[in-house]
């Protein structure tokens, strides 16, 4: 995820915590990631924000 957006894992965190970035899924116990889905749902978001 970190290289699609080229940021870094701290800034996608901060992105969390602010609410600009979908909470992460739990994928094992102790790593946490984001399905495809989610980031593509987040992606046309951004696209909407923007169209309006």
């Amino acid at each position: 995820m970190c290289h699609n957006l080229n940021k870094g894992r701290t800034t996608l965190f901060c992105w969390v915590r602010d609410g600009k970035f979908p909470q992460p899924l739990r994928i094992g116990r102790r790593t946490l990631g984001w399905t495809s889905q989610q980031y593509n749902e987040w992606l046309n978001s951004l696209e909407a924000a923007n169209n309006e």
